[in-house]
């Protein structure tokens, strides 16, 4: 009778701790994947992408990674062209589909804010990721420093060159506001370096196949004359890794820079082929918008609009870190989101 006494009471001090423990404050990384108030089941949340695309890929891996982690449903759908007017389309369906928050990217930053209106008198929240909007319509902006991360990409190969020799900037779509914004920063850093000419812009490079292909032409046929490339886009910077690669010991005369840290990127920096990728945790945008957009739904209101992204910066010397790198990139992109862009709901 004694020893079923003594395991009662041990049994309810048991119980106490792990309830004590349940009440203590959460940690930042575990509020910022919380499902809060509402079963997961309850969040209906989407990330709408408006064209097959590498970039968009890496996004949905990490929209999937915090629906694993979450245990909220947030998937990926997919647009068929690139204009405002199909986004429009499949958003609306979407919110038909009863999704309360969105995450995308505004096609056409004139008439996409529009649409957010329209969308946000439905109750629905909206995340712009990576777009140039210009407004306080959405509820948050998840965008890199444009013409901070190109020009530092640009800085970067300039100084493995010695400071001298000529450089290539490949880009992607032309049409995109950011590829603008980036053909200017290269531009405005080659600028300031006497021995430094800009050899030639390549653009339009808008699949993977596409960039390796006009890269590889204009390497072979001007190996001995440049001295540098930067890859300011996803799909340019799998082409150098590509032709890099191809090259193989050849390669090291030509430094190299790129955007977005792919497996093929990462592979080729690992060999020694490619110098280095400035990774502005496009895995961290998918998941970030996701814990946002939760947290909107459950009552947290948005305290900043802006929100900061976590970069870095692969290099050969970093390179067998890489992965670990990018995972607490994202974790650590959540976890500032938390603090600095939601209040948390009023009691």
């Amino acid at each position: 009778m004694k020893s079923k006494v003594i395991f009662i009471v041990c049994l309810i001090c048991i119980l106490l701790v792990t309830s004590m423990t349940g009440l203590a404050d959460k940690t930042a990384a575990e509020e910022a994947i919380s499902t809060g108030t509402m079963s997961p089941e309850d969040i209906k949340i989407a990330h709408y992408a408006p064209i097959v695309h590498v970039w968009w890929n890496l996004l949905k891996e990490g929209a999937d990674m915090f629906a694993k982690e979450s245990g909220i449903a947030f998937p990926t759908v997919f647009g068929t062209e690139w204009t405002q007017d199909n986004a429009n389309e499949n958003l609306q369906a979407l919110v038909v589909d009863g999704n309360k928050g969105i995450a995308t990217f505004a096609v056409d930053a004139t008439s996409a804010p529009e649409t957010y209106k329209e969308l946000q008198k439905e109750g629905v929240y909206i995340v712009e990721i990576a777009g140039e909007i210009g407004s306080d319509v959405p509820s948050f902006i998840i965008n890199q420093t444009v013409k901070k991360d190109a020009m530092t990409q640009t800085e970067i190969v300039i100084k493995l060159m010695g400071e001298k020799g000529n450089i290539v900037h490949v880009m992607e779509l032309l049409e995109d506001p950011h590829t603008l914004t980036r053909k200017d920063a290269v531009r405005e850093v080659v600028a300031k370096y006497p021995n430094v000419t800009l050899f030639q812009e390549l653009g339009d490079c808008r699949t993977n196949e596409e960039a390796t292909e006009k890269i590889g032409n204009l390497i072979m046929l001007n190996l001995d004359k440049i001295n540098g490339i930067v890859g300011t886009g996803t799909a340019p910077t799998i082409g150098i890794a590509n032709v890099m690669t191809e090259l193989g010991e050849k390669s090291k005369q030509i430094k190299s820079c790129g955007i977005v840290l792919s497996p093929i990127v990462e592979k080729a920096i690992t060999d020694g082929y490619m110098d280095a990728c400035l990774d502005f945790s496009t895995m961290g945008m998918g998941y970030t918008s996701g814990v946002l957009l939760s947290h909107l739904i459950q009552g947290w209101t948005p305290k900043e609009l802006l929100v900061e992204v976590t970069e870095v910066m692969v290099t050969q010397e970093n390179i067998a870190e890489a992965k670990q790198l990018m995972i607490d990139a994202v974790h650590e992109m959540a976890e500032k989101a938390v603090t600095n862009n939601l209040n948390p709901p009023t009691k």
